[in-house]
């Protein structure tokens, strides 16, 4: 059995890398879909935070979950999963409307 400090220093030797890849992604469909739909480029900092909070990546596609992190939202019809443009509109439309 390894020793508390043998784990430590093999943690140590290994150099942190943060999974870039994941809030890129959700960022770009986020900045695309607010550039094409005239959205403030000082608003695209918040705009990209709020979809960080509501969109993980599934197979390589944003998917939009509800508050628990489990149950995925589903866009106006009801049957299929919120897309990022349907996102968008309903988190830039009444009290979000300043951002634009």
């Amino acid at each position: 059995m390894r020793s508390v400090d043998a784990f430590a220093f093999e943690a140590r030797d290994q150099p942190w890398q943060p999974d870039w890849g994941i809030p890129v992604q959700i960022d770009q469909g986020v900045i695309s879909t607010a550039t094409r739909r005239g959205l403030r480029p000082t608003a695209l900092t918040d705009i990209t935070a709020r979809a960080r909070s509501v969109f993980k990546l599934v197979n390589g596609a944003p998917r939009a979950f509800e508050a628990d992190g489990q149950s995925v939202r589903y866009g106006r019809d009801g049957v299929t999963p919120m897309t990022l443009e349907e996102w968008f509109q309903s988190a830039t439309s009444g009290k979000a409307g300043g951002l634009r």
